[in-house]
């Protein structure tokens, strides 16, 4: 075989000879001729997307007598920029008749030195970004849909050996078929490797790729699973996710309490603080999703153990048990007992311990529901909204009597500030009384319902708020420090 023709069907001619002789290679040369003699049988219907490494494409094949058969998709890659050679194991393992459902099945797939040619099925559906703004966010849907992205990213990562990373799932790559999500665009796709440090090449969707893809390690199962926790603050939110996915921000944004914690552990920046594997963030959603209920029968069973007493039973001899173990009664118990070692498979059906912190499952429901866990000595003082809403009046009469104070200084200046010039009072008092004083009255307010208003502002963590407040504080006065002494007057 020439050396133009490279790898045949995802398989080079070295592996054919080695495999199965003769027959292997004629079997591989047979298929790649095929597909040369199909090469200009197929009919461009659209581009779909351009680069300068791949081209995709939704084409028709084109028989004999002029029928069509489609639509497919075809991608057209340059393999030498690093990327598309997953689209091969993917050839390779549905031939040997072990495909993944939930991506596309492949038509054809040549190599022709760096030049990979894949066919594959179209995906008739929205994407999972048409599929939101079609049904609307909420937690709800977030769980369910989360759910299924999580057995269909399993599926790759457990399927193939060692696992196939995606490291590009985002709402533009998956789409919703009959309810069910498929995901597409394996061109930055990788394979685990054990033992290397970072990863070679380095691509992805900044909001949903987690920052080991950019150089801070190598990608592996929970890289994909970071990706799939912003996949559910965007199924939550409707919202492209914030670099932070901060668990506060995303209740104040109406989302659940106890999917907010989720969201927040499935995509720490350190990859140990997230959940293991995908089925780990799947069992998460599992119990959120069954929260609801548990708690619609707590009144329930509230009011049946404040029911009035009836008459009296007649005894029950002993040797039958009068009151049986109660289901709950053995819920708590196994919830204090101490764990066994975990298989691998236990693993994967297993909630993440620092979801819950070994409370009881009533404490650790209750903590996920204000967005973060908390320890069992910790008690939060909720403040009505009304009181934050008087103290926010009481914040903003107090900065404007400031301001009015600014105001009179400039217009009678006290003798002391008599000979300073004009316009180095106003830059005193705008940057020191101005601007400080509204960075100290911004982190004093009482922000619920500034955030329910600006929804943005929710996804801001507290951190960040309070580290440039005080920035501009420290700013404000330092510079007016600075251009006091230089022109020698200095600053009060």
């Amino acid at each position: 075989m020439s050396a133009r023709a490279g790898k045949i069907a995802g398989m080079d001619t070295d592996t054919l000879r080695h495999s199965d002789g003769d027959a292997a290679l004629s079997s591989g040369l047979d298929a790649f001729l095929s597909a040369v003699d199909r090469a200009g049988s197929w009919r461009v219907e659209r581009v779909m997307k351009s680069s300068p490494f791949e081209t995709t494409e939704v084409v028709y094949f084109v028989g004999a007598g002029g029928g069509e058969l489609g639509p497919f998709v075809r991608k057209r890659i340059d393999c030498s920029a690093g990327v598309g050679s997953v689209y091969e194991r993917l050839w390779e393992i549905q031939r040997r008749g072990n495909r993944s459902r939930s991506v596309p099945r492949i038509v054809e797939c040549t190599r022709c030195g760096d030049a990979l040619t894949v066919v594959m099925e179209y995906i008739e559906g929205p994407t999972l970004e048409a599929f939101v703004a079609r049904q609307g966010h909420s937690s709800a849907l977030a769980c369910e849909m989360g759910i299924k992205l999580c057995d269909a990213v399993s599926d790759l990562h457990i399927r193939f050996d060692p696992p196939l990373i995606h490291r590009d799932l985002k709402p533009s790559n998956i789409i919703v078929g009959d309810g069910e999500p498929v995901i597409i665009d394996f061109g930055i796709a990788r394979t685990w490797t054990e033992g290397a440090a970072v990863d070679t090449v380095h691509f992805g969707t900044r909001s949903y790729a987690p920052p080991e893809q950019f150089g801070f390690g190598q990608t592996d199962v929970r890289s994909d699973v970071y990706a799939l926790g912003k996949l559910l603050a965007f199924c939550a939110t409707g919202a492209e996710p914030s670099v932070s996915t901060d668990a506060d921000a995303l209740v104040c944004t109406g989302v659940d309490g106890a999917l907010a914690a989720v969201i927040a552990h499935a995509t720490a920046f350190d990859p140990d603080a997230r959940f293991r594997s995908a089925g780990e963030l799947k069992a998460a959603l599992i119990d959120v999703r069954a929260a609801p209920a548990a708690e619609a029968m707590a009144p329930a069973v509230s009011s049946a153990a404040a029911a009035p007493a009836v008459p009296a039973a007649p005894a029950v001899p002993a040797a039958v048990p009068a009151v049986a173990p109660s289901a709950a009664a053995s819920s708590r118990a196994s919830a204090v007992a101490p764990a066994a070692p975990l298989s691998p498979a236990a693993r994967d059906a297993s909630v993440h311990p620092s979801v819950s912190h070994g409370r009881s499952p009533a404490a650790a429901q209750e903590g996920a529901k204000r967005g973060v866990s908390r320890p069992r000595w910790y008690k939060r003082i909720s403040i009505p909204r009304p009181i934050g809403d008087v103290w926010n009046i009481f914040v903003l009469l107090t900065y404007a009597a400031v301001i009015a104070t600014c105001v009179e200084q400039l217009s009678s200046p006290a003798p002391e500030y008599a000979d300073y010039p004009f316009w180095f009072l106003v830059l005193e008092y705008v940057l020191c009384f101005g601007v400080g004083f509204a960075a100290i009255g911004y982190l004093m307010l009482d922000k619920r319902r500034l955030r329910s208003w600006i929804k943005p502002l929710g996804r801001v963590p507290r951190k960040l708020e309070l580290a440039v407040c005080l920035g501009i504080l420290v700013w404000s006065y330092l510079f007016t420090v600075i251009v006091g002494l230089a022109i020698g007057v200095g600053a009060t």
